[in-house]
């Protein structure tokens, strides 16, 4: 019987014998066998054999369950240890009844020391209150899923952003819980975070974009309606005066070509052809000198400005005052530029804007910058609207004038790494103020 254990322990043994003793029956089934039925009693053998079998199918069954759920609960313990999440069965009451060993590697908590603990006790401090909230909310309601954010203190002190999801399974006769499944989302945040102030940097680099490019469109329309009008103004210069000095020089000629050589009238028409074309040369000489005066490039700054007050006071009854150091160092032919051209802006304001009777135009340098002011005594205007760029209609017309001249102004100023600023109220005139590094080292740009 001990051999035939060994070797087949599922079938059954049962004992049929005529002589066997109650001592020898009892040690039979302490071995192992299932029944024994005297030969005196053979009727009993068919229901033995009926249960010894059903017993025997019923140990088999019992068994393979037990293999069955000695499997799964290898396979499920081995899946709660090397899973992201972690996962926590919780009363009613919100103690933990069972906490997946993935905690340890998460968190660095052992999963005994989480059972009989409420599940919030390492929730941040600040979360607790909606947490405690949520669960109770989730506990009333009759089954169903909820998700929930909070965050979880480490045991190095850390803390993490964990994701949970909840089930109610309260009403449920096995587990008679709440599941949660729940798994750090840190990373991820912190990658939406990044990539969300990224989308913003983007979003506001576009719209810089979309702003320069509009900026660069106004310029380019009030640039061209700037050359547009200095060209008009050339030509109006050129036509009505040297045009028509010469015009008047061509019917002298005829005249005299007519008259004889020894005419009276001859003498004192010559005298005039040369008083015309000294004029002629002269008007040409200033409308050069307006376009760029050449002893801006031959002597430098303080020379051009005195050369273009000169023609002022020749051309203007406005009192002019120049206010300029004895000599400034040797400036680059893009700030001399600016600065030249930002005084010639100013007093055209002045004088044609303004209504100024008097003019100051001073120029000084301290600590390597060159400070230039042109204060004038006109009517003056409200400063504010100025600070932009001038509007320019559909037809590229400027809307205000006075607007493309300071705004021309600032920019020239900025251009040289410079300042600008304009002070003027209604009544009380105005002044310009601009302030650029001596040392400017910019591209020379043709044309400037």
């Amino acid at each position: 019987l001990r051999l035939a254990r060994a070797r087949r322990p599922e079938l059954p043994f049962i004992f049929v014998s005529g002589a066997i003793g109650e001592e020898r029956a009892i040690e039979s089934l302490q071995q192992g066998a299932i029944d024994y039925v005297l030969k005196q009693r053979l009727a009993r053998l068919g229901p033995a054999v009926r249960r010894a079998l059903r017993e025997a199918e019923d140990r088999r069954a019992r068994q393979h369950a037990e293999e069955t759920l000695t499997r799964s609960e290898a396979y499920f313990r081995t899946l709660t240890e090397n899973t992201s999440d972690f996962i926590a069965l919780i009363e009613g009451s919100g103690v933990v009844q069972y906490m997946s060993p993935s905690i340890r590697a998460l968190f660095g908590y052992e999963d005994c020391e989480c059972i009989g603990k409420p599940w919030d006790a390492y929730v941040s401090a600040a979360d607790i209150e909606a947490t405690t909230r949520f669960f109770t909310s989730l506990c009333q309601s009759s089954g169903g899923r909820r998700r929930l954010e909070f965050r979880v203190r480490r045991r190095d002190g850390a803390f993490r952003v964990v994701e949970g999801v909840f089930s109610n399974l309260l009403d449920d006769p096995v587990l008679r819980g709440v599941v949660m499944n729940a798994r750090d989302v840190t990373d991820r945040r912190l990658a939406e975070a990044a990539l969300q102030e990224t989308n913003q940097r983007l979003e506001k680099t576009l719209a810089m974009e979309r702003e320069l490019r509009s900026e660069l469109h106004r310029l380019s329309v009030a640039l061209r309606r700037a050359q547009e009008t200095e060209r008009t103004r050339i030509a109006r210069e050129l036509h009505d005066g040297v045009a028509q000095t010469l015009s008047g020089l061509v019917l002298h000629v005829d005249f005299l070509h007519a008259m004889p050589s020894d005419s009276p009238v001859v003498k004192p028409m010559l005298g005039d052809i040369k008083e015309a074309l000294a004029q002629a040369v002269t008007d040409i000489r200033e409308v050069v000198w307006a376009l760029r005066p050449a002893i801006l490039d031959d002597l430098g700054l303080l020379e051009a400005l005195r050369g273009l007050m000169t023609n002022l006071r020749r051309n203007s009854a406005v009192e002019i005052t120049l206010d300029l150091p004895e000599e400034l160092p040797v400036l680059s032919p893009t700030v001399e530029t600016a600065l030249y051209r930002i005084v010639q802006e100013a007093l055209t304001n002045a004088l044609h804007h303004g209504q100024a009777a008097c003019v100051t135009v001073r120029v000084a340098l301290d600590k390597g910058q060159v400070h230039l002011t042109v204060a004038d005594t006109g009517k003056g205007f409200d400063a504010v609207p100025r600070a932009s760029p001038p509007v320019v209609n559909a037809r590229g017309i400027a809307e205000n004038k006075r607007g493309i001249g300071v705004w021309s102004m600032r920019a020239r100023a900025e251009e040289v790494g410079g300042t600008f600023a304009l002070h003027s109220t209604p009544g009380h005139g105005t002044t310009v103020h601009v302030t650029v590094p001596a040392r400017f080292e910019a591209q020379e740009w043709e044309g400037y």
